[in-house]
């Protein structure tokens, strides 16, 4: 008579060795040239997305989180920072005002001209050498509904309200009737520093001259008249936000993706030397190579993309781009004769 036997299956312990391995192609080229020769192809595929992703999510983060009134940290905000308490005074006084309601900002004062592109506000002061004459230092402009933003912009910007200069130098807001732009000029420069462009979906501020307090005659509402003028921008930021983010997003992975398909196709070209011994290596491997290679410089662009703000698109290329010549140089490298 049978016996039934019963047979324990034995757990399958995790092979530490292989993970230290994997780990070491993290910095080992010869490693890493290996896995990409021996390993599936849909390994590589997975490796090299993660790594493109990773590369991505400093930028990503960075834009999904910007602000309308982050250039004005900067040290060039006098005309904002300073003095714009003064001037929304001014055009308070003047009668000039702005309003915002369902998406759309309407203009109160005197009918703007075509022929100084719309402009509704221009403040002056004195050379700082004392003499009599004054120069144009701010402007503002109300484009009326049925006329080309882009178009007006495009003439505003290349206006030059002082006789000193070549080009612009000078500060200017436009509120259009669905958008809005402002440009920031560092005293004296004729490049533009910063600005912020969008739209009214968002705003909560009512009017233009509320953004002084209540009293509104008080030199102390200059800090809230200025914080509240920074709350407007970052609400008529918000819808160009999102689509400056997926554009970002857009350029930094077909960048990663483009550099990490023609570094492959550079490794193939590299190794089909007639003295090279990997020669041998085939296509499809080289791309796997390429791929595993982007591990560490995506993860590199990953750490120090929070860390430097502004050059996130330039970390995986870079570090990237050393990896591939390193590889290149040590174990690419064709037998020396």
């Amino acid at each position: 008579m049978s016996k039934n036997i019963k047979v324990e299956k034995q757990k399958k312990k995790f092979n530490w060795r292989m993970a230290g391995y994997y780990l070491k192609s993290l910095f080992n080229n010869q490693i890493c040239m290996e896995i990409g020769m021996t390993h599936k192809w849909y390994w590589a595929v997975l490796v090299f997305i993660v790594s493109i992703l990773m590369s991505a999510v400093p930028l990503t983060v960075h834009q999904a989180t910007a602000s309308g009134s982050s250039f004005l940290s900067s040290t060039y905000t006098y005309e904002y920072s300073d003095n714009f308490y003064l001037f929304v005074k001014d055009m308070k006084e003047q009668g000039i005002d702005v309003t915002f309601k369902d998406g759309y900002a309407t203009y109160t004062g005197a009918t703007p001209s075509y022929s100084n592109n719309y402009r509704i506000y221009q403040h002056k002061s004195a050379y700082e050498d004392g003499s009599n004459t004054s120069r144009i230092d701010f402007e503002v402009f109300y484009i009326p509904e049925g006329i080309s933003f882009s178009n007006t912009i495009s003439s505003i910007a290349s206006t030059i309200p002082n006789t000193d200069t070549t080009s612009r130098d000078v500060s200017y807001i436009v509120f259009g009737y669905q958008a809005f732009q402002t440009a920031l000029y560092k005293e004296g420069g004729t490049s533009s520093y910063g600005g912020v462009y969008g739209n009214y979906q968002h705003v909560t501020t009512t009017s233009i001259t509320k953004l002084l307090s209540t009293s509104g005659t008080q030199i102390e509402n200059a800090e809230a008249t200025t914080t509240n003028f920074k709350t407007t921008l970052d609400e008529i930021y918000i819808d160009n936000r999102y689509s400056v983010t997926w554009i970002q997003t857009g350029i930094i992975l077909a960048v990663n993706v483009g550099v990490v398909a023609l570094m492959g196709l550079v490794i193939f070209l590299m190794t089909r030397g007639k003295n090279n011994p990997n020669r041998s290596i085939k296509f499809h491997q080289c791309y796997g190579m390429a791929a595993w290679a982007a591990l560490t410089p995506g993860l590199i662009a990953l750490i120090l993309g929070f860390m430097f703000t502004g050059y996130e698109i330039m970390l995986f290329v870079v570090t990237y781009g050393f990896r591939i010549m390193w590889m290149s140089m040590k174990q690419l490298r064709p037998v020396q004769q």
